[in-house]
């Protein structure tokens, strides 16, 4: 009786607040009638059983909230990985179009196949300053190898 009450309830618009303090309300009357806490531990077969139908649409509530919560994380999470490997795309295209009117085509090609699996915003950032640094392509690319791999 008391889920047909609380779906009756939502399918009218009540609010989850309401519902809830409803709940209580409900509890601390079942728990008067049939003596001791909310809990229903220790008590009647009855007032156990009516604290559970109490409690199902509340925990649905709980758990729906929950998964809400837990998209809305995953979605954000998955939105700031691709955002980030799109940046890092556009760092890597960034350095190779830099190197390009630099030091020319070659430089750039050979650039960009140093950096294609690059994913340290920080070594990118040095490496762009080699593009501005460095007096020669060669030096760029040696520079940059020792740097893209695990030097300095």
């Amino acid at each position: 009786m008391a889920a047909a009450l609380f779906g009756t309830l939502r399918r009218d618009g009540c609010t989850e607040a309401f519902a809830e303090r409803l709940s209580d309300a409900l509890m601390h009357m079942l728990a008067a009638r049939f003596g001791g806490d909310e809990t229903g531990e220790g008590h009647t077969e009855e007032l156990q059983r009516a604290l559970r139908y109490m409690e199902e649409p509340r925990m649905l509530a709980e758990t729906a909230a929950r998964w809400r919560r837990e998209a809305i994380e995953e979605g954000m999470a998955r939105g700031m990985a691709e955002g980030m490997t799109k940046a890092m795309s556009h760092e890597r295209a960034l350095l190779q179009r830099q190197t390009v009117r630099r030091f020319g085509v070659a430089a750039g090609d050979a650039l960009a196949t140093l950096l294609a699996k690059e994913e340290d915003v920080e070594r990118l950032a040095q490496v762009g300053e080699l593009v501005v640094d460095c007096g020669s392509a060669t030096e760029l690319l040696e520079r940059g190898r020792g740097l893209l791999n695990g030097g300095s």
